[in-house]
């Protein structure tokens, strides 16, 4: 949303439920939030200004009077995105690094964070242990990771099709970039059985409305 607010809505079978989006502001709390990630009951948003922000969330979603904004000294520097895989959240720096801490039942545990050289815009995980980062331009990595959020075995690949992904999602059998580029195309890649990406089966979509997208997700 703008500097300092969010956008909340509820969802039904159908989607959003237009007529019950509320726009919340938090002056001092967000301060340009570039995007939010959920675990369990609580909510991380990656804040331009090298911070992040904690939120409670109930079966109502965010509770914003348990919003906090919170520094983490040198480790985290305009966060582009925030991606969280089971205990472990990840803030992708514009300074070609990004930033891994440690997840308990009080959130994030900024004691236990650091700088990984992994440089991305984004990074996406599935539940057959592969994550992939993108880095606006046509290379990506593929790695596995392990129980303690490591990054191994990276593999760097050139998607068949010359985008810049921006962002990416993984959805069943697929995972798919947002286009950076040519802001109205999204690229589609099927997935082997062993959840690493085929980029010989990958086909891109453009969409009806061309607008600017830096995002994408799937529920």
């Amino acid at each position: 949303n703008g500097n300092a607010s969010y956008t909340q809505c509820d969802v039904d079978v159908n989607g959003i439920e237009s007529a019950t989006c509320v726009t919340k502001v938090m002056p001092g709390i967000l301060i340009n939030p570039n995007q939010v990630a959920f675990s369990g009951k609580y909510a991380l948003f990656a804040n331009y200004n090298s911070t992040y922000t904690q939120c409670l969330v109930s079966e109502s979603g965010i509770i914003s009077s348990s919003c906090t904004n919170n520094a983490i000294q040198d480790l985290l520097y305009r966060p582009l995105s925030v991606s969280i895989n089971e205990s472990y959240a990840y803030f992708s720096n514009s300074s070609q690094s990004t930033t891994k801490c440690y997840l308990d039942e009080s959130g994030l545990d900024s004691n236990t964070c650091q700088r990984i050289s992994i440089n991305s815009t984004d990074l996406a995980f599935n539940n057959q242990g592969y994550v992939l980062t993108v880095n606006n331009n046509s290379n990506i990595n593929q790695c596995k990771f392990d129980i303690n959020g490591d990054f191994n075995t990276c593999q760097n690949m050139t998607l068949p099709v010359t985008i810049n992904p921006y962002a990416l999602a993984y959805n069943n059998d697929y995972v798919y970039f947002v286009d950076h580029g040519q802001n109205y195309t999204y690229l589609q890649c099927g997935l082997f059985e062993s959840g690493g990406i085929n980029i010989n089966n990958c086909l891109p979509i453009t969409l009806i409305n061309d607008t600017v997208n830096t995002a994408i997700a799937f529920h």
